[in-house]
């Protein structure tokens, strides 16, 4: 299998709770793929499996385009053919989830150290989301670690690298800088003023900064 990021622009959004209350989600999500957006991490911390899958199916279906990454849960990943499965470091292991969707996904890590992103490299898989970089109101009890650890693990490691935490188009180049294939957000875009200008605005950002860092 070829690298699922690599056929990206290396920018990633995550979806949060807003799905439940804001009428414009699906709208939002619609103009930052107009505006490039082509990779979608599903996750919501409050859903059952069954609201899940129907988060993650209604977004395969509106924007059917776009490559998907389910959060932490093998059977929404395959009912609605995503992409990728997101694991966080205390999900179950790669090769267990390797064994059962037997190379049928993708499968990404969430690490917040350098060793735990050298053991999910040793381990399987794919790639690799890098955080808290910066201060997130995602996760207000995270402390951010700063683009070190990012330069840290794109030393150490060579499967791709997105950083998540607190990015935003002003601060996104100093993580590329640092090694980073792209970064993956959530309010630079579901919670912008003009989502299609917010993602294109980072899109814009990440692609330059790649293009100079070659």
């Amino acid at each position: 299998m070829n690298n699922l990021l690599l056929d990206t622009n290396g920018v990633c959004l995550v979806t949060d709770e807003s799905y439940l209350t804001d009428m414009n989600f699906y709208n939002k999500i619609d103009m930052a793929v107009k505006a490039g957006l082509d990779i979608v991490q599903v996750r919501s911390k409050s859903a059952s499996t069954i609201q899940l899958y129907e988060l993650a199916h209604k977004i395969r279906i509106l924007f059917p385009s776009i490559k998907l990454i389910i959060n932490n849960n093998i059977e929404v990943a395959l009912a609605v053919n995503a992409e990728a499965i997101q694991l966080s470091e205390s999900s179950m292991s790669p090769e267990a989830v390797r064994f059962k969707i037997e190379n049928q996904l993708y499968i990404g890590k969430s690490v917040h150290s350098l060793d735990a992103a050298i053991n999910a490299e040793k381990s399987g898989v794919d790639y690799l989301i890098v955080g808290t970089i910066f201060p997130s109101n995602s996760h207000p009890g995270f402390t951010a670690s700063g683009v070190d650890l990012i330069k840290n693990i794109t030393s150490n490691v060579s499967i791709p690298v997105l950083g998540i935490g607190g990015i935003t188009h002003k601060n996104s180049d100093s993580v590329i800088d640092n090694g980073a294939f792209g970064v993956a957000v959530i309010g630079e875009v579901l919670h912008a003023n003009d989502v299609y200008q917010a993602t294109k605005t980072l899109i814009d950002n990440v692609q330059y900064c790649k293009a100079h860092n070659k």
